[in-house]
């Protein structure tokens, strides 16, 4: 794929299906390697000792789900990313109505760790929550994508966000 290694986490309910994901894509990963793990962002200090400041690159793929959760994946991307000027976070989230204070919270504690939007847009995807497509009937949502850069300490970042997420999500 890349010729680097990519780990894979989630709850352990999910890791199942990361496993089931990684085999069935091993064929395309020509180069480089993978491996699946549990990750409770709730409980990052407790396993992640090991892991501490130490990938280059984060992504998370429709992390918000619970108020909570801009705190707890902030507080494990903070834990895991190395502070570096090369370092990224790469997010892509669903712009779901519900969420929008939640989004919200999530840019500002981004810009608390001193990251900053790099690039940022807007795509259509396809709803995967059950309750939102009755009768398997599959519909799209707008996605949000960004991504984060280290800001060296004492810089302020100047670029302006592409995207309101609050106003998009009708929140204040």
């Amino acid at each position: 794929m890349f010729n680097v290694h990519v780990h894979l986490t989630d709850l352990s309910a999910i890791v199942p299906n990361l496993l089931a994901n990684t085999t069935v894509n091993s064929p395309n990963i020509t180069k480089g390697s993978t491996s699946v793990g549990k990750f409770d962002w709730s409980t990052v200090s407790d396993h992640c000792s090991k892991e501490y400041k130490t990938y280059d690159i984060v992504v998370a793929a429709d992390p918000l789900y619970s108020p909570q959760h801009p705190a707890w994946l902030v507080a494990a991307i903070d834990h895991v990313l190395k502070q570096n000027p090369g370092a990224r976070v790469v997010i892509e989230l669903p712009l779901r109505e519900a969420y929008g204070p939640e989004i919200a919270e999530l840019k500002v504690r981004m810009e608390g760790l001193d990251l900053a939007v790099l690039a940022e847009g807007t795509e259509s995807g396809i709803e995967d929550w059950e309750d939102n497509h009755p009768g398997n009937e599959r519909t799209q949502v707008m996605c949000w994508w960004a991504v984060w850069q280290c800001i060296p300490s004492g810089i302020s970042p100047t670029k302006d966000h592409a995207l309101d997420v609050a106003a998009w999500c009708g929140s204040e």
